[in-house]
């Protein structure tokens, strides 16, 4: 898949997220089961996008970074998601792709292979850092629609 491929697949995935975010039917509230409310997911993903375009930068700006490991469970606990409300963290999501998606846009090719490596020893490119972005985005859309 190109570059720019990769970057309008980026880019979309965030904005349907907002859109199945802010959809009229998202439920708000936890789920009996202790699922997450569309508001929690969305300041999940605003957190997540935050790591993942901080990862492309170290990794741009350094020789193979580390890379800091994202405890999703600690950041929900700690950080209050379901106290918030959810415009903010879908705000931070469109801005955070847009910016990204331009400084993509603005590298030359072989940049899309530099890495960095997780604490767990896995090294990670550029190009893998996006698609598991992207790939995030997708899994929340369809988990806010199976919540309906």
């Amino acid at each position: 898949m190109s570059s720019s491929t990769e970057i309008d697949r980026y880019r979309q995935a965030g904005s349907d997220f907002i859109v199945a975010a802010r959809s009229g039917t998202a439920r708000q509230a936890p789920g009996a089961d202790g699922s997450w409310s569309a508001t929690m997911i969305a300041h999940h993903m605003a957190d997540a996008d935050m790591h993942f375009a901080i990862r492309v930068r170290e990794i741009l700006v350094h020789e193979n970074p580390a890379l800091t490991f994202f405890d999703e469970e600690k950041y929900a606990e700690h950080l209050a998601y379901e106290k918030r409300p959810i415009e903010p963290a879908l705000l931070a999501i469109k801005s955070i792709r847009e910016e990204t998606a331009d400084l993509l846009l603005a590298l030359p090719e072989d940049a899309w292979s530099r890495s960095g490596t997780r604490s767990d020893g896995l090294k990670l490119t550029i190009r893998e850092i996006i698609q598991k972005a992207t790939h995030h985005a997708e899994e929340h859309i369809a988990q806010i629609k199976n919540a309906l």
